[in-house]
This record gives C-alpha cells, structure tokens and sequence, in this order.
C-alpha cells in the first residue's frame, strides 16, 4: 500500500529460412564483445524490413487474387494462352515470360515500401551502426525469383509469383552484407465469374472467422515457461490443431473447406511473455537478510524444518519485489495499473507474472502488432478476461484450403495468435508453485553437505568434459554453461514441470534498461574450484555473479522474473581480484562457492 500511494502522489507473413540463420548465436570467441548482441540488431533490423515488404505486397495483390477469364483479358491476357505457354514459365529468357513479369512488377509498391522503411529507421536511431547510408536498404529492389503455374480441370488456373529481395546492412565488421528476403502471392484465374465470386466469399468467410469471430479465442493451457520449447511443440499440438479445424468446420460452408494440410509456424520474433522487470532476491528483500541467508544455508544443507520456514516464507508472497529503476509511473500506463491491481488482488496478481506486463510487452513487439493490423484482427488483450494469460505466439496458419468442382484452392495464409493460459487458479499461485521447484532445484545443483562450516556448492562436471583439456585455461563460459547447469540430473527433474532456465549471470545496467548476461569466462584450477569471471587474465568481476533460475527463457537475454537470494557466488574467495598475466599464479590457493565433486 505505501508503494501504492507514493506513485499516486507522484495479410499473411512468411519468415524465410536466412532470418533464422541471422538470429542464430555462434560460438563465442572470448576476445570479441558481445557479438549476440549485434546479431539480434541485425535479425531485428531484417524482420521488420521484411515485414513491410510482406504487408505491402500482400495488400497490393489482394484485390488479384481471384479473378476471372474476361478480367485479365485487360490485361492482353487469356487462360487458354497461360496454358498453352506453360513451359515459358521456367524460361526467363522467353517474351511470354518477360510479359508476365512486366505485369506483376508493376503491381508492386516499391515507392510504399521505401517510404515505410524510411520511417522504420527515422523512428530507431538504433539501426543507424547497422545502416550502409540513409537510403533504402533494399538496394536492388525486389525482383520475381521464381513462378509455379497449376492447371486446374484444364480450364482454370493459380499462379503463385516468388519475390526475392536483398536487406543490406553493415555486419559486425564493419562490411557491407545482406540477407535475402523471400514472400510470395498467388493469383487464381477461373473461366466462370460466378466461381470467382464463390472463391471471394469463402476466403472473406475464413478471414473473418481467424480475424474477428475466433481472433481472441486461440488459446491452450500450459505452465511451460521455456518459450522457444513451447514454440517448437506448437505445430505438432493436436489440441491446437484440432480447435482450429473445428472452427474452421463450423463455419458457414464449412464443408467447403479442407484442413487437411494445415500447418502451424510460430515467429520466433512474435513470442512474448508477461514478465516486464527483474525482481530482487529473497535475501536481499526480508527484515534480516543474513539471518535468512543462514536459515536457507542449513535448509540447503538437510535441515526439514528450515526448508519448511523457507518454503512457506517464498510462497506466502506471490511475487517479488521488481527493480523498476527506469519506470516513470505517471507516464507509464500498465506498470500503474498493475500495482493498483495487485494492492486491490494481493493473493491473486504476481507483480512479477501478470497481464500488465503482457500488455505492455505486446504493444512494443512492433512485428507483430503490425501483423494484426494488417490483417484487421480484432485481437486485444483484456486486462480483465485475459488475467491468467501467460505468453502470446504469433503464429503462421497456412494449408487451409476450399474445394471448388472437384479442385482444392489454398487460402491465403494467416497470423493469429496464440494464447497460453496457465492452469494454475491465478498468478500468484503460478510464481509461489515456479519458486518453490526454483528452490528444489537449486538445492539439488549445490549440493552442499552437512558441515555447518563449509559453504561449498558441490557441483557435478558434465560427463562430456575431458579434464585435461580445460583444467588450468581461461574459457568461454558460454560455450561450457548449458552442460554445466545440466549436469544433475537428480535437480534436473525440478526443471520440467514449469521448463525452468537456470543461469549464472551478472548485471548490465544501460541507460534505459537493466539486463542479466552471462560472463564470458571462466576457469578451473587444480583444486577444482570453478571460477567465472567478466575480465580476461586478471579475474576482475568475481563478486558479480549471481545463481539464478529465471521462469521464462527470454531472461537469457534481458531482465526477467527469476528466483535468486542474491549472494555472489564468489563471495568466499580467499584474496581480492589483483592483476597478473599468470592465470595459475592468480587462481592457485584461490578458493570459490563452487568446486566439482571427487575431483
């Protein structure tokens, strides 16, 4: 409640493969800077261009998609003369194939999209390292890559154009690169008018079943909080799957239409979660943190009835403290709402977990919001109805499909968005259920025995690791960290039933955000003492990290409702960081939180 007062006192998208390849993080060399980084500015610059290339061309060819014989007769052309010109389709070289080209070209907006993608880059000064100059970065325009023709009963044509464009940018290098961009449209030409009515009314039939009646009721039920394991079981959910054909059968004419070939893609780049803010630690956060600290040590250590006192004191709360060091609460909307909601809803809202923060997380994932709108999706968040929704997936629904005399006709391809609601009663159960396995497992990952003296986490080194190999050398803790953290299979049980993400991170505090990353380094010495670190040769940055297990996935990369008590997993280290240019001299007799068992 004082919290409380004192504020008030103050179309379709297709994602081509090369954009996976772009997000895709390498390997980590440990003497270049955060080169992920720059990569998902590179990925993040690519899929909004190619957004607008999407949207635009889907918007200008949509009033072509159905058409009739006599209707592209204005345009000098005939089915019977595509048919018998068939072969002309895969000769570029051939008049027939230059005058259809010249024709779809035309229909292209490419003055729209350049103007769009201006002010995509006017409104992000962020780009600018990436940016080859202040022009377009579609530098050679787009062009028509490939056509496939189909004949339907020899009387009735589908013609789907494959465009190609070049995103140009600077790469981390400093050089000029670019990503190819693929989209396509499909323009079907029936011999009968009336079949080109009965092909308009069942698409807008579809559209307005995916973008109005149904666009608010695509949803299922997890607690997984791995978003891209969740995405990757999507396409293969049959509950998913089976909801949306039987929306699609019960539709009008439902019998029309063929769901058969439906497949589902979720945008990796149109994921969003509800958490907006990392949160304190239990420790940090109680009347008596050191006193708490000692009851968790003894917890950790075998003591029943110390584990009990912890358990109820982190799942009594619901939520954790946020660290909202850059909120302006006058200006920012959701975060006000949520804390008067959550003073109104103490045992039924999470600060940390809520649809505040959905909301607000979806108003600035400018991909998929933009998507909707091109779509004319009716889709919103309620802040009421949507209370237990934990993520969205932008997902791609394609394959769907209508039968006109004896011939199957696609559909053009939809973006709807998928709802995952826990089955938990509320949120505030969800975070008091996620902490308390957040608990066990940690417990389980340090596996500190029972001398009240010694404050050693007990680690297990991966079976995969050859001691002789990266005992005594500085090495890339990223490279190390996930079979590392995954080594117990005893705490690993503790990760499924939520699909949790343990870390060792250390905080970025920027201008305009604070985020957890992990360290680059890391090293072993002889004793078996791990030691993970930010500053190569000198070890500087051992008091910074911190054991963490955050509930969504997405805290890899940015702040994020996670369970930690604070303590650095350093802090017993026998001498201070000191410079040297000898790795063995600076870590020998040098002791961690952490060492590996029997070593």
């Amino acid at each position: 409640m004082k919290k409380l007062l004192s504020i008030l006192g103050a179309t379709s998208l297709v994602v081509s493969a090369p954009l996976s390849v772009v997000a895709c993080k390498k390997k980590v060399n440990p003497n270049i800077g955060d080169e992920f980084d720059y990569s998902q500015l590179i990925n993040d610059f690519v899929q909004e261009v190619t957004v607008i290339i999407e949207t635009q061309i889907q918007a200008a060819f949509y009033d072509y998609r159905w058409m009739s014989d006599e209707q592209i007769s204005l345009y000098d052309l005939s089915i019977q003369e595509i048919i018998e010109n068939r072969e002309d389709f895969n000769n570029p070289q051939s008049d027939f194939y230059k005058k259809i080209e010249k024709l779809i070209i035309q229909v292209i907006p490419i003055q729209k999209i350049n103007d769009e993608i201006a002010v995509l880059i006017a409104e992000n000064i962020n780009y600018n390292p990436i940016l080859i100059d202040k022009r377009s970065p579609l530098k050679d325009g787009i062009v028509i890559d490939s056509f496939k023709l189909e004949i339907k009963n020899e009387k009735n044509i589908s013609l789907t154009t494959e465009f190609l464009s070049s995103v140009w940018f600077k790469n981390k290098q400093g050089e000029n690169d670019f990503n190819n961009v693929k989209s396509k449209t499909t323009i079907t030409v029936f011999e009968e008018e009336e079949l080109v009515d009965w092909a308009k009314k069942l698409e807008e039939n579809y559209l307005e079943m995916i973008n109005v009646i149904s666009a608010n009721d695509f949803v299922f039920r997890s607690d997984k909080g791995n978003l891209e394991n969740t995405a990757q079981a999507i396409p293969d959910n049959s509950q998913i799957i089976n909801d949306i054909k039987s929306k699609i059968s019960s539709m009008e004419f439902g019998t029309k239409y063929i769901s058969d070939r439906l497949k589902l893609n979720v945008n990796q780049d149109c994921i969003i979660d509800a958490s907006r803010f990392s949160n304190g630690s239990f420790g940090d956060h109680q009347q008596s943190p050191s006193r708490n600290y000692e009851i968790l040590m003894k917890a950790y250590k075998g003591s029943e009835k110390d584990e009990q006192k912890i358990l109820k004191e982190i799942k009594k709360k619901g939520s954790l403290p946020i660290e909202n060091f850059f909120i302006d609460p006058v200006i920012d909307k959701y975060y006000l709402e949520m804390i008067l909601a959550t003073n109104l809803n103490p045992n039924e809202i999470s600060e940390n977990i809520n649809q505040y923060n959905l909301t607000s997380n979806y108003l600035k994932n400018k991909i998929l919001s933009k998507i909707v709108k091109s779509q004319n999706s009716k889709f919103e968040i309620n802040l009421k109805n949507d209370n237990n929704t934990i993520a969205l997936f932008g997902t791609e629904v394609s394959g769907v499909e209508f039968e006109l005399e004896g011939e199957n006709y696609q559909l053009i391809d939809q973006t709807i968005v998928l709802k995952q609601i826990t089955t938990k009663k509320n949120t505030f159960e969800l975070f008091s259920d996620f902490v308390e396995d957040a608990y066990h497992w940690e417990k389980e990952f340090v596996s500190m025995n029972s001398d009240p003296d010694d404050a050693t986490f007990n680690l297990i080194m991966p079976k995969s690791w050859n001691k002789l190999e990266i005992i005594g050398k500085q090495l890339s803790y990223p490279e190390y960290c996930d079979e590392l953290l995954q080594a117990n299979e005893k705490a690993n049980l503790w990760l499924e039933n939520f699909d949790l993400t343990p870390k060792i991170t250390k905080r970025v505090v920027e201008t305009s955000d604070s985020k957890w990353v992990e360290p680059p380094f890391m090293y072993i010495n002889k004793e078996g003492y791990l030691f993970i670190y930010d500053k190569p040769i000198s070890g500087q940055g051992l008091e910074t990290n911190i054991l963490r297990v955050f509930f969504y996935s997405s805290g890899k990369k940015t702040s994020k409702t996670n369970y930690n008590w604070g303590y650095h997993i350093h802090k017993t280290s026998s001498r201070s960081p000191e410079q040297t240019e000898n790795l063995d001299e600076f870590f020998t007799n040098r002791i961690s939180l952490m060492k590996f068992k029997n070593f």
